[in-house]
């Protein structure tokens, strides 16, 4: 038995040691091509060839619409309030300063959001912050939509960019990190013309919405066709959600 286990002991320290000298050959293999090609980033590489070698199919395809339906929802939210100043200026008593403010408070928030959200994303994972700033996004228009005083309303409007400002950068680099060298360019080119969508459905949303009368007022409380017109934007964010 004593002898069974010697045999098996030195079977196995020479099993390690071939294992360890396999490693080591590989690494001065890889070492030599780097230097050759002048490419030290093997992994980079690596990760390139299994992606293509996955193939191109529905998934692919789904993931580009997605990342354009998100880049739709974006432009949607920053070019509503541009929009809605004309009927919102009487109801929240706004001079041409406040005006001035509210256009560009969605910028300040997708200022800050995009250096918070990208930091976010590089750590707990692109895909879980891509979603938590969509329902920041969502929650903060349809909020800002029922607030009845100019104050808070420019507050959840800066809120809004804060999600606006995660959901853009997020999306180009999730979305790339899945597509073949191949076809990035076109599929990123994809998502972006996706904007364009996003600028003609808050028009038809406009046109369809805040000319007419509907929604309800009271002494207290007002929601009206522009507010209802703010909340119908900011529920594409929570329908990509």
């Amino acid at each position: 038995m004593r002898l069974w286990n010697l045999r098996g002991d030195v079977s196995g320290e020479v099993s390690r040691k071939k294992l360890i000298t396999s490693a080591m050959e590989r690494r001065v293999l890889l070492d030599s091509v780097a230097d050759q090609s002048g490419d030290v980033d093997d992994e980079g590489d690596d990760y390139e060839t299994a992606i293509s070698a996955t193939g191109y199919g529905f998934f692919h395809y789904w993931l580009v619409f997605i990342g354009g339906f998100a880049n739709a929802s974006d432009a949607i939210e920053i070019l509503c309030v541009s929009i809605l100043l004309p009927a919102a200026q009487c109801d929240l008593n706004m001079t041409s300063t406040d005006k001035g403010w509210l256009s560009s408070m969605v910028f300040f928030g997708m200022m800050v959001g995009g250096y918070i959200w990208g930091c976010l994303g590089d750590i707990y994972g692109r895909r879980k912050v891509l979603m938590v700033s969509l329902v920041v996004n969502g929650l903060a228009g349809i909020i800002s939509s029922l607030v009845q005083t100019f104050p808070a309303f420019l507050c959840f409007r800066f809120i809004s960019g804060l999600g606006v400002g995660g959901s853009i950068p997020l999306v180009w680099a999730y979305i790339s990190e899945f597509q073949p060298a191949d076809r990035r360019g076109g599929a990123l080119c994809i998502i972006a013309s996706f904007w364009m969508v996003g600028n003609v459905l808050v028009a038809v949303f406009a046109l369809a919405i805040i000319p007419f009368d509907i929604g309800f007022v009271t002494p207290s409380f007002s929601y009206n066709s522009w507010r209802i017109f703010l909340t119908l934007c900011a529920l594409p964010s929570l329908m990509l959600y």
